[in-house]
């Protein structure tokens, strides 16, 4: 066991944790004394580093880390003040730099695709479970499951086709829920998919009831 930073009142809320692959260990937390976002990074066979990602007293609560194809640190966190928000932090060149991805933002989970593109799936308070992604420089959110509760606590993965399968517990009933980025219309027509939330219409022609996946 590891001492990794020492505060005068509340350190380490929200952490999250991740491994590249020559063992470096990578950490993001929130440094509740003085409301910021903060990171840490132990080389292999050395001490620990600690850095500032966000000091800008936006009150972070949760962090979630996830790493490039090449290694380095990107982090989605929950901020409290101003409304709520989700952000999304990188370092590139040594330097940090955050930006809004969406409204809502507890329970944020991260993942990174084939090309390092974000890829989130939060809790809103005004809609529920939501899923959020980059293109270009671009964000836009998708709802995936409605409540004012559904949705909290939330984990998510992308499978090797790209797809979103996320986990989270709606309080109200007691359940754990499931979601998946994509139905699929097996048949009788091809193969058809849009994502959860989305409203489509789904016609074939022929004989027998179709089949959804």
């Amino acid at each position: 066991v590891e001492v990794v930073h020492t505060s005068a009142t509340d350190v380490g809320d929200g952490a999250s944790i991740a491994v590249d692959s020559r063992g470096v260990v990578h950490i993001g937390y929130v440094d509740r004394t003085a409301d910021d976002l903060r990171y840490a990074v132990r080389e292999v066979g050395g001490g620990w580093t600690t850095s500032i990602v966000d000091a800008t007293n936006r009150i972070h609560l949760e962090a979630s880390i996830e790493l490039t194809s090449g290694g380095a640190p990107r982090i989605a966190s929950y901020a409290a003040s101003a409304g709520a928000r989700l952000y999304y932090s990188a370092l590139q060149a040594g330097v940090w730099s955050s930006e809004q991805a969406a409204t809502g933002g507890q329970y944020a989970a991260l993942e990174l695709d084939g090309s390092d593109q974000p890829h989130v799936v939060h809790f809103s308070i005004s809609s529920g479970l939501t899923y959020t992604t980059k293109t270009g420089m671009t964000w836009t959110s998708q709802l995936v499951d409605h409540g004012s509760v559904n949705g909290q606590e939330g984990d998510m993965v992308l499978d090797n086709q790209g797809q979103v399968h996320a986990v989270a517990i709606d309080p109200g009933t007691q359940q754990l829920r499931y979601a998946t980025s994509a139905v699929a219309v097996l048949g009788p027509d091809p193969e058809t998919s849009w994502f959860v939330g989305d409203l489509a219409d789904v016609p074939w022609f022929g004989a027998g009831p179709g089949r959804l996946r």
